[in-house]
């Protein structure tokens, strides 16, 4: 859980927050009271308690069945809801479920896939009384500053994405390098993909999605789009606040012009993928 409280810069004035990370499961591994604290002002504090959230499908024809997965502070784990569920249930179903950074529910097979900060993937199953996690992939590759992505293909291949980002000091940090993988479930073979079919790829804070450049021919292909990102910054200041196109066939990246600065909006950037249908 996380520890919450206000913080004011004289008497009567609310600035901001102080958050402590605390583990129920192992108390005596808390923190003291200084260490481990983070200092937010108001505008910061929430985008540093929750990652994501995903849908299992349409809560307008799922109803109660609609699950909802969360991911979030601290230490990037599993929180889930039925639609018109009180409360939300922690997933604790392994002593290991912690450092989620992606997750995806599969329209195949129901289950939701998700990737871990060291590259592990779990297949988490709702369908029974209680959740059920199997480990499909070992550890593959782990980076400290490394944010991995999970989600599928139109072609209906598992694809990963490895964001490396940089970190100097005070300043934002920034992407220096995407790396986009075909992980073939049976065989457990990682490939590195430098050809994404006629698709560009979308990645960001929110749901990642690929677009049919053919569909919408202003967007570039074999390019992945990235909007901010804090799912590395828990512990920092600062979030991957930066709105570039990467291009995976020759590892070059130039910012995104928007149709306004989003530097002036305090909510962070990120990608959606509407489904627009007309009523008729």
């Amino acid at each position: 859980m996380v520890r919450l409280r206000f913080r004011k810069n004289d008497l009567t004035t609310f600035c901001g927050h102080t958050v402590r990370d605390i583990s129920p499961k192992h108390p005596e591994h808390n923190p003291g009271p200084e260490m481990w604290v983070t200092k937010y002002d108001a505008a910061e504090t929430r985008h540093h308690f929750y990652q994501r959230a995903v849908l299992s499908g349409d809560p307008s024809s799922q109803g109660s069945k609609c699950i909802v997965v969360l991911i979030h502070n601290p230490w990037n784990q599993l929180s889930f809801a039925r639609i018109g569920d009180p409360t939300w249930t922690w997933l604790t179903a392994q002593p290991d479920c912690s450092g989620y950074h992606d997750c995806f529910f599969d329209e195949n097979d129901g289950l939701l896939y998700a990737i871990k900060d060291i590259g592990e993937i779990h297949a988490i199953d709702f369908n029974g009384p209680a959740p059920v996690i199997t480990r499909i992939a070992d550890e593959l590759e782990f980076s400290f500053h490394c944010v991995n992505y999970i989600f599928r293909a139109p072609w209906g291949d598992i694809i990963l994405v490895w964001r490396q980002l940089d970190f100097k000091g005070d300043e934002d940090p920034t992407t220096t390098e995407v790396t986009v993988l075909e992980f073939d479930l049976a065989t457990q073979d990682l490939v590195q993909i430098k050809d994404l079919r006629g698709h560009a790829l979308f990645v960001s804070l929110g749901t990642s999605f690929f677009v049919s450049v053919s569909d919408f021919p202003v967007l570039t292909p074999n390019c992945v789009y990235l909007a901010h990102d804090n799912t590395k910054c828990r512990n920092y200041k600062h979030t991957a606040e930066e709105v570039r196109v990467y291009n995976i066939q020759d590892d070059t990246s130039v910012d995104q012009p928007t149709l306004s600065s989003w530097e002036n909006f305090p909510s962070p950037a990120l990608w959606v993928q509407p489904t627009l249908s007309l009523n008729k």
